[in-house]
């Protein structure tokens, strides 16, 4: 049994005729992954990383500035051992309550209460780090 959940709260979602997401390839999985922590909208989630990207004189996406906006979330970031990184689906099964977003190759996703939430299953990929939101 998976725990993907489909969410894409980008307002440029396009949808097929029959009401399904169209396959996304945006590059905004920072964003989105902020707004599901945050329950709020693609915009205001798009708006805090910016706003901390100007203040650091860096790209909303860059490592420093989503640290600086996590941590002042209350983010509190945990890393594995290069020997013990454990899938998104094993993390999100040892993982059942609670707040996260966690760093795979290049990519983010929010897990929460058991679930991950993406535009893409990530499930099989590797978890490098994650924060925990509290």
């Amino acid at each position: 049994m998976s725990n993907f959940v489909f969410y894409n709260p980008n307002p440029n979602q396009k949808y097929k005729k029959d009401g399904t997401p169209m396959r996304w390839h945006g590059t905004d999985c920072t964003v989105r992954s902020l707004a599901k922590v945050l329950n709020c909208t693609w915009e205001k989630s798009f708006s805090i990383l910016c706003k901390a990207g100007l203040e650091l004189k860096m790209t909303f996406d860059d490592i420093n500035v989503l640290e600086k906006v996590y941590k002042q979330l209350g983010g509190i970031r945990y890393t594995f051992g290069r020997t013990q990184l454990p899938t998104v689906n094993q993390f999100v099964k040892s993982h059942p309550k609670g707040t996260y977003i966690v760093n795979i190759s290049r990519h983010v996703a929010c897990v929460k209460d058991g679930k991950l939430y993406d535009t893409w299953d990530c499930g099989p990929w590797k978890v490098r780090s994650y924060y925990q939101f509290t």
